[in-house]
């Protein structure tokens, strides 16, 4: 029996101080350690937040319930995430978490542009969940309901969430097959980047290209756009609207949609400002099919419900002018609360551009298309 060591009880005191160190964690919480209220937050994003991901076709259950929860405490960025994802859930039954959305946000963005600057074979996915993360959450906090609600963001606040996930992917692309995500990304995503003909003619001699791209009307409203020569401006964006076409009963369909928009290239973009009669007709296209789906799966997946308030219900309105507006509310015309996570985003962007992404061995790269090395984010989910 007294070779049994006893165990070290401690004392009142003790108590008082770990007491007093939870408080003092509570009250200013860092990066590098859990408060009650995280720990709270990771249990409700383990027990109710992550079955809504996978039922939203996001991936399996496996990488979100076990997978990315390991990773997130080995990865503050990605653990402040998935925190601001749970508390944001949360926040539709109790009251009090707007403050902590916000902080936690600012926080992970911050976070996460010094991840992109060291990224590794070791972060990769953590940069991946994260990126996958910030497209729901944007989603979910997109309200016109109560504009005054302190973590209210603008309608249009997404479409910089969704540039700033495209940034993260497109710099840890091509994913190696070790990653939990290779096959979700690489393989049932990747499609899209298979545009499946030569737009610019550079692999094939002239005489031998086909005058028209090789894709059906998808939508009666721009019929008269078909068939689609491959000189048209409109070409590119209306290829990627037919592969989004051709996905809409896949079950990671919710993904490809919302990156659409921000995916857009410049040239598109330009004769959408500019009030470009068919780019607004193309873009309405878009709309509608976003606007379908929307309506359709907002009372299955939670964080549609937000960006459901903020669309516009009749497309029509758009009719005869509005590029501008059009621009606002489909591409981040210029939110006003949420200018430090803008430019979160402008600076991780800027160090993708700058420091880590050869533009010219992207993976769904055209030749000929000199807008798609301008702007890396068309390799998000394999545009």
């Amino acid at each position: 029996m007294n070779n049994i060591p006893n165990p070290q009880l401690d004392s009142p005191s003790d108590f008082a101080d770990d007491s007093f160190d939870l408080d003092m964690q509570f009250e200013a919480s860092t990066t590098s350690s859990l408060n009650m209220l995280d720990l709270k937050l990771m249990h409700h994003y383990s027990t109710k937040v992550w079955p809504t991901i996978t039922a939203a076709g996001i991936s399996d259950e496996k990488i979100w319930n076990e997978d990315i929860p390991n990773l997130a405490f080995k990865f503050p960025f990605l653990m402040r995430l998935i925190l601001t994802f749970s508390a944001t859930h949360l926040s539709r039954t109790e009251r009090g978490l707007d403050t902590i959305i916000i902080q936690y946000r600012a926080e992970s963005l911050k976070l996460l542009r010094e991840a992109v600057l060291n990224m590794n074979a070791e972060n990769t996915d953590a940069l991946v969940a994260s990126a996958l993360i910030l497209i729901m959450d944007s989603l979910a906090n997109a309200s016109s309901g109560n504009q005054s609600a302190p973590r209210a963001v603008p309608a249009s606040a997404w479409v910089f969430h969704v540039k700033g996930a495209a940034t993260i992917l497109t710099a840890v692309w091509p994913l190696p097959q070790t990653s939990r995500f290779y096959k979700f990304i690489n393989i049932d995503l990747g499609d899209l980047g298979d545009v499946g003909y030569d737009i610019s003619g550079q692999l094939s001699p002239p005489a031998t290209l086909p005058k028209y791209v090789p894709i059906q009307c998808f939508d009666d409203s721009i019929a008269d756009l078909f068939p689609l020569t491959y000189s048209s401006p409109y070409v590119q964006t209306l290829s990627f609207m037919h592969k989004l076409h051709l996905a809409r009963h896949q079950s990671d369909f919710i993904l490809r949609i919302f990156a659409f928009p921000a995916l857009l290239e410049r040239k598109f973009l330009q004769l959408l400002i500019t009030c470009d009669l068919t780019a607004m007709r193309i873009m309405r296209s878009y709309y509608k099919l976003l606007r379908d789906f929307v309506d359709e799966m907002k009372d299955r997946v939670w964080f549609l419900e937000g960006v459901s308030t903020v669309l516009p219900v009749d497309v029509e309105e758009y009719s005869g002018g509005g590029g501008m507006n059009m621009m606002v509310d489909f591409l981040g015309g210029g939110p006003t609360t949420v200018e430090d996570e803008v430019s979160e985003l402008a600076d991780l962007s800027d160090v993708v551009e700058t420091d880590l992404l050869d533009t010219n061995n992207l993976p769904s790269s055209v030749p000929g298309l000199g807008d798609n090395n301008d702007d890396p984010s068309v390799a998000f989910m394999g545009f």
